[in-house]
């Protein structure tokens, strides 16, 4: 059994940087990766300085390359599949793509495990997703500007994000309300912004960007060149809840302070799976988990240290 001063659960931009940092810091660091990102269907990345336009994928290599560097952090394809103990003696089991299990013991975990989408079995939207069905106005509204924009109603707030697009990219935006009753403001604040408000139920998403082709019940379609869809995100994993953590139910994430610290000692997350209790909602972007694990490593790397000091003190 290998003992590390940090294991590192999940290898995206969150926990690639969380390793990198504790590495350039000589600490032992074990990263454990399912190769799973949330992100794999996207084409392109936004707003990452130097990297915009930069394909995740490729992003993810160049970090393991960097990785590589560091002759203490380990890389090891593989899932976690549980995780149990205290601040200072963890242990972390774990199949490794060859499907051999270990087990190895840590003083600190990170979570960096991430989420996925939880699609909508409309026909075509798995095909479509990522490739002209987008979730994230941020991400993608600027590359649509112009554009013949449709959004897919998949929760009451998606009224407002139709006149959000419409206001900032596009005066040809059509709202596919998918059995979501408007109050009479929210409609006419709608409406009013120039978006099209289409109350016929979507059965079928088909073609291909940028000509979508979009099914209604009644046997009618209308063409679009981009779709929005914001579907619910859930955890890749059950490891929070094993280990205790406080969850944000609302966002199905985990809950963190300031420095990226979960409810439990010794038990960090950062990436998309964590959210600060102190924001108002959640956030997906590479860059700021990318950000969330360099934050987490400072402070992982002032624990690690108090720990030394106590222990010669003992």
């Amino acid at each position: 059994m290998q003992h590390y001063d940090v294991v590192v659960i999940g290898g995206g931009p969150a926990g690639a940087m969380t390793a990198t940092v504790l590495g350039r810091q000589q600490r032992d660091v074990l990263l454990v990766d399912a190769g799973k990102p949330r992100n794999t269907p996207a084409t392109a990345m936004h707003m990452y300085l130097s990297r915009d336009g930069f394909p995740p994928a490729q992003l993810l290599a160049l970090a393991r390359e960097e990785l590589t560097q560091y002759p203490k952090v380990r890389l090891q394809p593989g899932e976690v599949t549980r995780v149990w103990g205290e601040v200072g003696d963890f242990h972390v089991e774990f199949v490794k793509d060859d499907e051999e299990k270990e087990v190895a013991t840590a003083k600190i975990i990170v979570l960096a495990t991430g989420q996925y989408d939880q699609l909508s079995d409309l026909k075509g939207v798995a095909e479509h997703w990522g490739r002209g069905l987008f979730h994230c106005i941020y991400c993608y509204g600027y590359e649509c500007t112009g554009r013949a924009i449709g959004v897919l109603s998949s929760r009451p707030g998606d009224a407002m994000l139709s006149r959000y697009i419409a206001d900032r990219f596009s005066d040809d935006v059509v709202l596919f309300n998918q059995d979501y009753p408007l109050d009479r403001q929210v409609h006419d604040l709608v409406t009013q912004g120039g978006v099209k408000f289409i109350n016929n139920k979507v059965v079928e998403i088909s073609g291909r960007a940028p000509h979508m082709v979009v099914h209604f019940e009644d046997g009618t379609t209308m063409e679009r060149e981009v779709i929005f869809y914001r579907p619910d995100s859930c955890q890749h994993s059950d490891l929070a809840d094993q280990l205790g953590c406080e969850q944000m139910e609302q966002w199905g994430t985990i809950a963190v302070n300031s420095m990226q610290q979960t409810s439990v000692q010794g038990v960090y997350a950062v990436g998309d799976v964590a959210v600060n209790r102190d924001l108002p909602a959640a956030t997906g972007f590479v860059v700021t988990g990318a950000s969330d694990g360099q934050r987490a490593a400072i402070w992982i790397e002032q624990e690690l240290f108090l720990m030394t000091l106590a222990e010669e003190l003992h």
